[in-house]
């Protein structure tokens, strides 16, 4: 896979999970905070938060942000698969560890 359609795959995905997010914050606040105080509390872990309301500027911004920082991690992932396949012929990391360093 081309490293730009990766890319472009992993920011779509931030973008929409954040999306969902959302529009959860924007529809149904209390139930959120109820359901994100249950899964904390799963984790035992309690403390005080607040859901704010809904901001279409920051989500806005949320969305992209996130669909940036997507696409940069989805970016340098397949650019170091194609690097290790390109030096290693695609056995740079083994039982013996990575041996990209030729």
């Amino acid at each position: 896979m081309h490293k730009n359609h990766f890319g472009l795959a992993l920011g779509s995905l931030f973008a929409l999970l954040h999306a969902v997010w959302l529009l959860a914050v924007a529809v149904i606040p209390e139930p959120l905070y109820n359901f994100i105080h249950w899964v904390l509390t799963l984790h035992h872990v309690d403390f005080s938060f607040n859901i704010l309301p809904f901001s279409l500027t920051k989500a806005v911004i949320l969305v992209a942000m996130t669909f940036v920082f997507g696409y940069i991690i989805g970016w340098l992932f397949m650019a170091f698969l194609a690097c290790c396949k390109k030096h290693c012929k695609g056995k740079c990391c083994s039982q013996e560890g990575c041996r990209c360093g030729k």
